[in-house]
């Protein structure tokens, strides 16, 4: 059915107040009296750049990048257990837990730029839409700010939901899509900072070491392990769990990376599935990020947090 351009700016005018209400304001009183904004999407490698100009070492005295071990468990992990990081990649390494105690900053564009893109992808409007406002819960967000869901996490959860949707975009829209099943939903965006937890627990204790060194790379297996878990999650949840399985379906991911082998496994087997024919995506949809060699060598636990979405209880959130 064709539409006249009045009837397609009416449409956009329907839906201004949820883009531009926030915090109790009023709705603008007229099409005149409002400017409609649009601001490009931000892409993951914009963003990788934008926080490698950031001065993140500030942070540095706060993360923990390793698990020390004493004893016999530190005797048994060094004759089998993952092996060391090559000592090109710590740097590296320390950016990304870094960049998971960074917190959104408020006074920063980009990074409401890379929050809008998010946005603008899963839900498919052109329109800007406002910092604050229960259209983030749309996305699986918890509440009015964003903001208040990345602990933990920081800005990495951001840069890798980023990823996600901008690099694997088929993967991302099915899994939106299941979370706004009717009987099957749980909030997107919590689901996956809980993801990016996980898979930056497998960082830290060293279970993604052996592809780390293969690759030279650390973001890039990081992002991998997050889709793969994606993927996983996807899977399992679309057999016909709910949101009272999340616990144990977290549980379940997050053994999943306990080892290198499994990490690499994980990562196999979800790069097998893209490239089949049978499989979700076309082979023209997949997107994986190559890092140069160069770019390369310079380179969860508790979920008892609820999530209201459209009058049902979520206890699929993050701690």
């Amino acid at each position: 059915m064709n539409i006249s351009v009045d009837q397609a700016e009416a449409s956009v005018w329907d839906g201004l107040e949820r883009h531009f209400v926030s915090d109790g304001q009023a709705p603008p009183a007229s099409r005149d009296s409002v400017m409609l904004l649009s601001t490009p999407l931000f892409s993951y490698q914009d963003a990788v750049q934008h926080f490698r100009t950031i001065d993140m070492s500030i942070y540095e005295p706060d993360i923990i990048t390793n698990i020390n071990l004493t004893g016999l468990a530190k005797f048994f992990a060094q004759l089998c257990g993952p092996p060391r990081l090559k000592s090109q990649l710590k740097k590296e390494k320390t950016f990304v837990f870094c960049l998971a105690r960074c917190q959104f900053d408020n006074d920063d564009p980009k990074d409401f730029q890379l929050l809008m893109t998010i946005y603008k992808c899963l839900t498919g409007t052109e329109l800007d839409c406002a910092r604050f406002g229960s259209h983030w819960q749309d996305i699986g967000f918890q509440g009015n700010d964003p903001a208040t869901d990345l602990r933990g996490t920081g800005m990495l959860s951001l840069l890798t939901i980023l990823y996600l949707v901008r690099e694997q975009k088929p993967l991302a829209l099915k899994l939106y899509q299941l979370s706004l099943s009717e009987t099957q939903n749980f909030p997107f965006c919590v689901l996956l900072i809980n993801l990016t937890k996980i898979a930056l627990g497998a960082l830290r204790s060293g279970h993604l070491n052996k592809e780390c060194n293969k690759r030279l790379a650390i973001l890039p297996i990081m992002c991998d392990v997050f889709c793969a878990l994606t993927f996983e999650h996807y899977k399992v949840w679309k057999t016909g769990k709910t949101i009272r399985d999340s616990g144990f379906v977290l549980k379940r991911l997050e053994e999943k990376t306990k080892s290198s082998s499994q990490c690499g496994e994980l990562i196999s087997s979800y790069k097998k599935y893209c490239n089949e024919k049978e499989g979700v995506f076309e082979k023209s949809d997949i997107v994986f990020l190559n890092v140069s060699k160069k770019e390369g060598k310079n380179a969860a636990e508790n979920y008892g947090s609820t999530f209201q979405k459209k009058g049902k209880v979520s206890r699929y959130a993050v701690s």
